[in-house]
C-alpha cells in the first residue's frame, strides 16, 4: 500500500514539474525585450548594443552589421539585426520563427496593441499583409509583415528616418 502511494505520488509530482515548465513560444519572446526598448536602440553604436545583447548569441558582424539569435524551443527561434552608419544604428529587425500560429498570433497582437497604447506613434496603415507606423514627428516607422504568421513568422521592422 506505502509502495502504491509512493508510487502515486511521485507520479503527481513528475506531472507537475513537466506541466510547469511548459512556458509557450511566445512568452518566451516577451520576456526577452518589450518593441518599445528596440526602438530605444536607435541611434546607438555598435559597442552599446554588443554591451546590451547576449554575447553568446551572436551569429553574424561585420562594420555595419550585428546579428543575434535566440533559441526559444528545437526549431523555434527569435533573430535580432541591427544596421549601422556613421550615426549608429538606423535599423533594427525583429524576426520570430515558430511551430505554432498561435504563438505568432499572439506577438502581432501584443505588438499592435503596444504600438496603440504608445502616444508617439499614428495609428497603423495595413496593406499586403504589412502593418506600417510612424512617429508623429516622422522620425521612426515601424513595419510588422505578417505575410507568413500561418507558417509561424512574423517580422518587425524599426527604422530610424533621420
Amino acid at each position: 500500500m506505502k509502495k502504491g502511494i509512493h508510487i502515486l505520488i511521485f507520479f503527481f509530482f513528475t506531472i507537475y514539474f513537466i506541466s510547469c515548465d511548459q512556458e509557450s513560444s511566445y512568452e518566451k519572446v516577451e520576456a526577452i525585450k518589450a518593441v518599445s526598448e528596440r526602438i530605444s536602440d536607435l541611434n546607438k553604436t555598435i559597442p552599446n548594443i554588443k554591451e546590451i545583447e547576449d554575447k553568446a548569441a551572436l551569429v553574424r558582424e561585420d562594420n555595419y552589421y550585428l546579428e543575434y539569435e535566440y533559441p526559444i524551443k528545437e526549431d523555434e527561434s527569435y533573430v535580432i539585426s541591427y544596421r549601422f552608419n556613421a550615426q549608429g544604428c538606423f535599423e533594427i529587425g525583429i524576426d520570430t520563427y515558430f511551430n505554432k500560429e498561435s504563438d505568432a498570433q499572439k506577438i502581432k497582437r501584443v505588438i499592435i496593441k503596444e504600438l496603440a497604447e504608445n502616444p508617439n506613434f499614428s495609428d497603423p496603415t495595413l496593406e499586403n499583409d504589412f502593418y506600417k507606423w510612424c512617429s508623429l514627428n516622422d522620425v521612426i516607422t515601424l513595419e510588422l509583415n505578417i505575410q507568413n504568421i500561418e507558417r509561424g513568422t512574423v517580422s518587425l521592422s524599426i527604422f530610424a528616418n533621420r
